[in-house]
């Protein structure tokens, strides 16, 4: 059977280093009316979100307050609040894809103004109050190479990697004490999902690697904001977790259960789209996804939505043996049409 050659020539993905990326804040204050004389004398950084940083998404927070007679903050208000993925260093602020109006960088803006303070402001020799005074915080990534963004201690996660690359066969020591480790920390981590999937890989336990590798993504699902989708912070890891579930469904024969997540798999479209100089393997493995999904869209009967999917696959890679393997499907549709 065709798909039987595939699975010999198809390259194995699984991410074996993931660096904790350092985080820069940028604090910026926006020109109200010129004539105001008026600046912050100490300022407080923001600390980057947890679960913001953990998908990879940037973003900037406008806020208005008043400047009372002591030059401190009250009365603090959101003005505008975006999240995407923002070109380094731009001014005005640009982002790679549309931003989304959001609120996960909200609280944490808000609490570093509440710590701004000013000069208190002298008019006619006495001191006034000052309305409608406005800053914005700025949370951006460092720029640079690819940095992965997995919400788990890096010290956990360099363990669990060593283990993984000291393990020799699927039984022994080592793989077991990555499983332990990993098993005692997905509770508080709940990233640590796409670890277990790639432990139970290994053990050769597919059904318990696809659950893992489905608790990673439904994890991500939570979180509404869809900037951090197309965001490449964290893409290697969400196109990774879905290829080999896609991969080991489809050894099953389970296509009905890859067609399921037909919505999510396609949805990684966008990246591509949007992202023309995305890294090769974040790519190559969102074809591999597409491809998986084609062809069971066609043993499924869905002749026009797996000629679809493998068309658009086959307009975007340039694996010699996957263009071969969708050319060789596409002639058995001409065929029997």
């Amino acid at each position: 059977m065709i798909h039987q050659i595939f699975f010999k020539t198809f390259i194995y993905f699984c991410i074996s280093t993931a660096t904790l990326f350092s985080v820069e804040i940028i604090t910026e204050t926006i020109p109200e009316i010129k004539e105001q004389k008026i600046s912050a004398i100490y300022v407080v950084e923001p600390k980057y979100p947890r679960t913001a940083q953990a998908f990879g998404l940037e973003g900037y927070v406008i806020l208005e307050y008043t400047v009372n007679k002591k030059g401190k903050t009250e009365n603090i208000i959101v003005i505008e609040a975006k999240c995407g993925d923002i070109v380094g260093e731009s001014m005005p602020i640009k982002f790679r894809n549309d931003p989304e109006d959001c609120e996960d960088f909200n609280s944490s803006a808000i609490y570093a103004a509440k710590q701004l303070r000013y000069k208190p402001i002298i008019k006619n020799g006495k001191k006034i109050t000052r309305d409608q005074v406005r800053w914005r915080y700025r949370f951006e990534m460092d720029e640079g190479d690819f940095k992965a963004a997995l919400n788990i201690p890096d010290f956990q996660i360099s363990t669990i990697e060593r283990l993984l690359k000291k393990a020799k066969t699927p039984s022994d020591r080592t793989i077991k004490s990555a499983e332990a480790l990993a098993l005692e920390t997905v509770e508080e981590f709940s990233d640590v999902n796409f670890y277990l999937g790639k432990i139970y890989s290994f053990m050769e336990k597919d059904d318990l690697a696809i659950k893992h590798f489905r608790d990673f993504l439904d994890f991500k699902k939570e979180y509404k904001n869809q900037s951090a989708f197309t965001s490449q912070h964290r893409t290697i890891y969400e196109t990774s977790a879905l290829v080999l579930i896609t991969e080991k469904l489809y050894k099953k024969n389970n296509y009905k259960e890859i067609i399921e997540l037909a919505a999510l798999i396609e949805t990684q479209k966008i990246f591509i789209k949007e992202n023309k100089d995305a890294k090769n393997d974040s790519k190559a493995l969102i074809e591999f996804s597409n491809f998986y999904l084609g062809t069971s869209y066609l043993f499924e009967g869905y002749i026009d939505e797996g000629k679809d999917n493998l068309l658009w696959v086959k307009e975007t890679t340039d694996n010699d043996v996957l263009l071969n393997m969708i050319n060789q499907y596409l002639a058995q549709i001409n065929d029997a049409t």
